[in-house]
């Protein structure tokens, strides 16, 4: 009992005065909304995605962190809009918060508006609220402790405010891409062409809102984010074109962030196979000591064709015998829609340790709508 009242108050501590930290992701390529709104309409088709993250499950009502994402690129305009939710709990569930943003971004390409170009640029503005609650149900006081029985008494402490007020949060970001035009040798196994390397940064909560519940000025750190990932095409067998789809790649990538006194970078090595399996390993640590190894990472995301069904006309059917048999529905694999879905593990390394944690798990579910879209063209 005393052990858990510790350890709700230092997190509640740690929020309340000043050191309060956005979630974090273990695959950032696959909520790249939350990295960077600038990759709201990066790509052409309407996507959903979410992401549940359960943050060192051997604690008890480990920290939970729950983010949907939904964008759409306008093509004849340049436009892209996005909405972007995360909802997080932490410290046993007493302490919730929530975020809600709008996406807007414009992109310049100097290749065609349907396809990746050349050269894209994206930037995009993002607006939300957000809010912190406290669930003092879930808090134990001092004076509700019996030496003996524990936890019997009912406490004299109330409530000065349950939440923060409804505050108007600002983010922003850019994003570049290269795609490589230099002619293959079908000899090598690396192809240039169909390659690309991608450059982004990013910032949130610009106007630095403040969370505080006690009464005490407390403004959550800006968060800057800079990206960056260079993924270079396997040619599998010289005759396919380098132009023909899907295709598999094989990058590296990096992340460093920084909110408050936190720093932190993450780098590992993507695979990806004709759009069909998705690996990534990597390893997030600490920018300014390299021996702090926060964690090792494990992805891996699988995407498949939707379900498609087909359901013949009532009016519809096949003369059988004089008789009119109605056509029976079928199901069908649709080819354009995509599922996509990933699961992360990070394995607890140094100061902490994965026995002490049991590590992290991460579901991602990512839904895309090709050609479709909720704008008109």
């Amino acid at each position: 009992m005393v052990e858990r009242l510790i350890y709700i108050l230092i997190l509640i501590c740690i929020s309340l005065l000043g050191y309060s930290q956005d979630p974090t992701v273990s695959q950032p390529n696959l909520v790249r909304n939350y990295i960077n709104p600038a990759y709201a309409g990066f790509t052409t088709n309407l996507n959903f995605s979410y992401t549940n993250r359960n943050q060192w499950n051997y604690l008890p009502d480990a920290m939970s962190t729950n983010i949907f994402s939904l964008d759409n690129y306008c093509s004849n305009s340049g436009f892209g809009l996005g909405l972007l939710g995360m909802t997080n709990k932490e410290g046993e569930g007493v302490i919730k918060t929530t975020n809600v943003s709008g996406l807007t971004s414009y992109t310049l390409s100097s290749g065609s508006a349907n396809s990746v170009g050349k050269f894209m640029i994206s930037g995009a503005l993002q607006v939300g609220i957000l809010q912190k609650k406290i669930d003092w149900d879930n808090l134990v006081f001092s004076d509700e402790l019996d030496n003996i029985y524990g936890n019997i008494y009912t406490t004299n402490a109330f409530p000065r405010n349950e939440a923060t007020p409804v505050m108007a949060d600002i983010g922003g970001g850019t994003v570049m891409r290269w795609a490589f035009e230099k002619k293959t040798n079908y000899r090598k196994k690396v192809s240039y062409t169909g390659s690309y390397i991608t450059l982004g940064a990013a910032v949130q909560h610009m106007n630095q809102p403040d969370e505080s519940i006690i009464g005490i000025e407390t403004k959550l750190p800006r968060r800057y984010n800079i990206h960056s990932n260079l993924m270079l095409r396997i040619i599998q067998n010289k005759r396919v074109k380098v132009d023909e789809k899907p295709a598999s790649y094989i990058g590296i990538e990096g992340l460093y962030q920084q909110q408050g006194q936190l720093r932190s970078i993450r780098t590992g090595v993507v695979f990806t196979h004709n759009n069909f399996l998705f690996i990534n390993l990597a390893w997030r640590g600490s920018s300014t000591e390299y021996r702090n190894t926060d964690s090792f990472i494990f992805s891996v995301l699988t995407s498949f064709p939707s379900i498609k069904i087909n359901k013949a006309k009532k009016d519809q059917g096949k003369i059988v015998n004089n008789e009119l048999k109605n056509t029976k529905s079928t199901v069908n694999f649709n080819s354009s829609d995509v599922i996509s879905v990933g699961l992360n593990y990070d394995l607890t390394s140094y100061p902490l340790s994965n026995r002490l944690t049991k590590g992290t798990w991460e579901l991602v579910f990512r839904y895309d709508f090709t050609n479709r879209r909720l704008c008109r063209s």
